[in-house]
């Protein structure tokens, strides 16, 4: 904007000078004073202008302003679902803060290889953060594969379920453990496990049974990839 008024502000002067050369010297020297006015104006003007854009230009209504999707609060982290706001729950801060945990095998992810014709079990967790598991019947399993869950291991209440995009014969029975999670301001029955679609980028509610006792929540899966316990 300060160029284009620059430039305007240059135009009259060679404008006006052009003029000039027909005149008296006296209405000449008025031409010239009231030129460099007009010129201080523009330039001025210009600068105001850039000054107001710039300090308003990161605003909250700006198209430029930074966008932040994912939100924390007490309980979790919320992110967007299709039903509007969610938040995925996070470990209690004891349980963030253990390093112990981290170093004990099979408390945040376990693999097994299951037959299809046989199927199997693969569990996580511990007595504290309590114990997540695929559940595999005979036959649910399109081919023999090697199973692995991810449970709670960046101190959310969220993980990946592999081999990822697996579809299977018949729905997979998940249980997921919220049990080392903080529940302040949570109304247990209120949780569902939610999925995350890489395609748009935004986490679709599913559903669930709440297991308010062993604090579990029970889904059945028709294929593996990234699933989260969210509260409503």
């Amino acid at each position: 904007m300060m160029f284009y008024g620059t430039h305007i502000a240059e135009t009259i002067i060679r404008f006006t000078k052009r003029k000039l050369l027909t005149q008296t010297k006296k209405e000449r020297g008025t031409k010239v004073r009231n030129v460099k006015r007009l010129f201080v104006s523009v330039v001025a003007v210009a600068m105001m202008a850039t000054f107001i854009i710039g300090i308003t230009g990161c605003s909250q209504d700006s198209p430029m302003s930074p966008v932040t999707k994912n939100q924390s609060n007490s309980s979790g982290r919320v992110v967007q679902s299709d039903i509007g706001p969610v938040t995925i729950l996070q470990l209690s801060q004891t349980h963030r803060e253990s390093e112990s945990l981290s170093k004990v095998a099979g408390t945040y992810s376990s693999e097994k290889f299951i037959k299809a014709v046989e199927g199997g079990v693969v569990t996580v967790g511990n007595n504290d953060l309590g114990y997540s598991k695929i559940v595999v019947d005979p036959n649910d399993l399109p081919e023999d594969m090697t199973i692995s869950l991810q449970w709670a291991s960046d101190g959310y209440c969220e993980g990946e379920f592999g081999p990822h995009g697996t579809q299977f014969n018949d729905p997979v029975k998940v249980v997921l453990s919220y049990k080392g999670a903080d529940l302040s301001d949570i109304d247990e029955d209120d949780l569902k496990i939610s999925y995350y679609n890489e395609d748009t980028g935004i986490w679709e509610v599913m559903g669930g049974t709440v297991d308010t006792e062993n604090k579990e929540v029970v889904v059945y899966l028709e294929h593996f990839s990234r699933y989260a316990i969210t509260k409503t």
